[in-house]
Order: structure tokens, then sequence, then C-alpha cells
């Protein structure tokens, strides 16, 4: 049997991010790019999907959902 390491990806608003560092929890990688998005630091993170990546590996994708927040 052989175990293959999937690559992290994250979705943003259609952008795609690479991960920032795949030795993270997903909830911390996320929360280390939030100086470049702030509204990281409150975001929901979407289970993640597998989908085709490069040269015919699998990729995780994980969307980011910022949370809105009203003010009233």
């Amino acid at each position: 049997m052989n175990v293959m390491q999937l690559t992290r990806e994250f979705s943003f608003n259609g952008m795609k991010l690479p991960d920032p560092n795949p030795n993270l929890s997903v909830e911390q990688a996320v929360r280390s790019m939030a100086a470049a998005y702030p509204e990281f630091t409150t975001a929901k993170v979407e289970p993640p999907r597998i989908v085709a990546g490069p040269n015919g590996g699998k990729v995780e994708v994980y969307r980011i959902k910022p949370v809105v927040e009203t003010k009233g």
C-alpha cells in the first residue's frame, strides 16, 4: 500500500492561495495569512474537496468563507 501526501491549497473569493506552511494545522495556516487578509481572523473553513492537481496528483482544497458581522 502506498501512502500519498496530498498538497493543500486554500480558496478565497475565487483566488487560489498556496499553503503557507504544510506543518501547520488548517486553522493555524489560515490564521497565519491574516496579515494579508484581515477577514481570516474570524473566517470559517469548509471541509476539503479533493481535486485533480498538476502532474496527475491530487490537491486538497479548503474554501475560506469570511464571517459577515453586522453592527447594530
